[in-house]
């Protein structure tokens, strides 16, 4: 019987020191333990959100099991994440995936951009009202829907003065609109458009390049947006042309005006955003240039 005893008490001691080892008939007894003692924790630890990767610790012989855990619960969230998601969030989401596609890297803005939603619709209540009343029965044809809708500033292509403005993107074309009695002031066909710029700094200028297929087309549209990102990705995709979009570094961007002419933004880096006329009659745009991710 003492014999029996030593022998429970030395296998018992061996389970003990041998539980983080492969089963070898003494440490069952604590490996299965391992198993539901991990289990439980798991159950009250798991993460709650889809943005959450964390994950309990597990004993050394369950990490195998417990990364195939943490993969099918991770993929099972992300499953029911994307099938609960309404129609409207889910071109959000796609919308900030062309943006980070076409940003990400290359404008210093763009991180601050991402843990904001893009918004189709900024107007006041005085901008609706006018939208209904004048937009909506003088400018908009029967095949045209608003696609976005903000307030931005236009800078004159002459002197460069700034104008309050409000810009709507249909599927058709981008109205510049007069901000008090929404008065036509440029109009551009995705069909005449030839490109977007915007620089790589911090700032929120852009600019809407456009083909002069007649003398009445005024040239390109020097733009300002606290949203440029959104601006930006929202024209293009109205537009059908994603590619469109350019991020030119630090220097010198021309810009097209009525009959030919030809103007200058001088985009260069600074410790505050600023934007003024040049002395050389440049319009110069100076901002901090951040590290981009």
């Amino acid at each position: 019987r003492r014999r029996k005893a030593a022998q429970t008490l030395r296998r018992y001691i061996n389970g003990f020191m041998t539980r983080n080892q492969p089963p070898n008939g003494d440490n069952e007894m604590f490996i299965n333990h391992c198993r539901v003692t991990f289990l439980h924790k798991l159950k009250d630890n798991l993460p709650k959100s889809i943005l959450d990767k964390s994950w309990p610790p597990a004993p050394p012989n369950l990490k195998e099991t417990s990364a195939m855990l943490r993969d099918m619960f991770h993929a099972n969230q992300v499953r029911r994440y994307c099938k609960n998601m309404s129609p409207q969030k889910k071109m959000q989401m796609q919308e900030k995936l062309t943006a980070s596609e076409i940003f990400k890297g290359k404008k210093s803005s763009y991180p601050e951009s991402v843990a904001v939603p893009f918004k189709s619709n900024r107007l006041t209540p005085q901008h609706e009202t006018l939208k209904s009343k004048v937009f909506d029965k003088k400018y908009l044809s029967q095949e045209e829907r608003a696609k976005y809708m903000s307030p931005v500033v236009k800078y004159d292509r002459h002197g460069y003065k700034t104008r309050p403005r409000v810009l709507i993107a249909t599927n058709l074309a981008v109205y510049i609109l007069e901000e008090q009695d929404f008065k036509l002031k440029d109009k551009i066909l995705y069909e005449n458009m030839t490109g977007i710029s915007v620089s790589e700094l911090a700032d929120g200028i852009f600019v809407i390049h456009a083909e002069c297929t007649d003398k009445k087309e005024k040239g390109d549209v020097i733009l300002l947006s606290d949203q440029v990102i959104e601006a930006t990705t929202k024209i293009a995709l109205a537009a059908g042309k994603i590619n469109s979009i350019q991020v030119v570094k630090p220097g010198g961007l021309a810009y097209t005006m009525s009959g030919g002419k030809e103007g200058l933004i001088e985009f260069s880096t600074g410790a505050e955003t600023r934007v003024e006329k040049g002395k050389k009659g440049q319009l110069v745009v100076v901002a901090p240039s951040m590290k981009v991710a």
